[in-house]
């Protein structure tokens, strides 16, 4: 199963469909809420009667409901946690800290949120660093990245990016 192109919708077009056949994902909380007042004003104006609101939910708020629905199913591999940024950036704070014992840097934590940025960027636009593009800088924050990763291997945890590879693999598979 291919993940297809998503139609772009209007708040009006959201009017005229099933609830239960509709699910809005937003970037965020406050555009969450945003859609959810003007699509209550619009169908408050259709109708006086009580009516069923689609799911509108923000994009990380589904990709955990969606770990969590999975986590249920009879041959879901086990339950893990999904960490949210801000314990993702001290899981990354704490790799560094321990794979610089030796060397020091200046701020682990400013270190920490530009391997954070930089992992997130590498997760999410597919990239692959040629040998020839390869720094001692590069091959330092690969070790960081293999570190972090084996971390939350141990935790049985997944930060948001890998999350979404996760689910993923599991709509493409047919488990989700």
């Amino acid at each position: 199963m291919s993940i297809g192109i998503w139609p772009a919708w209007r708040v009006e077009d959201l009017r005229g469909q099933t609830a239960t056949d509709v699910m809005v994902l937003t970037a965020n909380n406050r555009l969450t809420r945003t859609i959810t007042a003007q699509l209550a004003d619009t169908l408050s104006e259709k109708t006086e009667q009580t009516v069923e609101m689609p799911l509108i939910q923000p994009w990380t708020a589904w990709l955990s409901s969606m770990a969590f629905e999975r986590s249920f199913e009879v041959e879901a591999e086990s339950m893990f946690q999904v960490l949210d940024p801000s314990a993702a950036r001290l899981l990354w704070i704490d790799v560094i800290g321990q794979a610089e014992t030796d060397d020091p840097l200046v701020d682990v934590e400013q270190v920490a949120l530009l391997a954070q940025q930089a992992d997130s960027l590498l997760l999410q636009w597919h990239v692959s660093v040629t040998d020839a593009w390869r720094t001692p800088d590069y091959d330092r924050f690969v070790q960081w990245r293999e570190a972090y990763e084996a971390r939350l291997h141990d935790l049985a945890a997944l930060d948001n990016d890998r999350l979404a590879e996760q689910v993923k693999v599991w709509i493409q598979d047919g488990r989700l």
